[in-house]
């Protein structure tokens, strides 16, 4: 559904919205024997989502259609991510290359792409921050923090260098109100940048 067009416009919002709550800690609901046959589920959503966003990024066509599944697909992916961490601890191909996804949506000449990945990048960069009913020792960090490092680890550097892009591109420019979607990059990219700095502080 994420990903076929016909449900675009009004339903996939719908379907993210109750995955959400469906997911809310279901991993701990779950004894051992139907946590075995839970988890493929979730890694196998995780990546066809993830071939599918990377078919698409790679063509030309950006119509409205392609860009609401992109960033449909993004936030589905990020959903998952951050709401089955136990399923999804181990899947590291895949959190490599969803952040490469993420990435080029940085630099994706469509506004709303771009403020879509840095959105998904808070929200995995947050992960580390949820709260958790699992009562973690000083030796045992839970899979939640385990994702969240691997994406704040892999994805700093890229926003640093997409926001070194962006000044080298706007220094000295003066935004007209044609260019709104783009200041709204630029703010984007600064509340990520924050968002990691106080993060790194917390973890300290």
């Amino acid at each position: 559904i994420v990903h076929d067009s016909k449900f675009q416009k009004e339903l996939v919002s719908q379907v993210l919205l109750n995955i959400k709550l469906l997911c809310v800690n279901i991993e701990s609901q779950f004894e051992e024997e139907l946590f075995e046959k839970f988890a493929p589920i979730v890694k196998s959503t995780i990546s066809s989502m993830i071939s599918k966003l990377s078919l698409i990024m790679s063509q030309n066509e950006r119509n409205e259609v392609n860009i609401s599944i992109i960033k449909n697909g993004m936030m589905a992916t990020v959903l998952l991510f951050t709401s089955c961490p136990k399923s999804c601890v181990q899947m590291h191909t895949s959190q490599k290359d969803f952040t490469e996804i993420l990435n080029k949506g940085f630099y994706s000449e469509n506004a709303a792409i771009s403020i879509t990945s840095l959105q998904c990048t808070r929200t995995l960069i947050l992960l580390s921050s949820k709260p958790t009913n699992m009562t973690l020792t000083n030796n045992d960090i839970s899979e939640s923090v385990k994702i969240s490092q691997n994406f704040t680890k892999a994805l700093m550097p890229q926003v640093i260098l997409f926001i070194k892009s962006l000044n080298e591109k706007y220094k000295n420019h003066v935004f007209s109100q044609d260019e709104a979607s783009m200041l709204n990059v630029v703010e984007e990219s600064v509340k990520t940048l924050l968002t990691i700095n106080a993060v790194a502080q917390d973890s300290q």
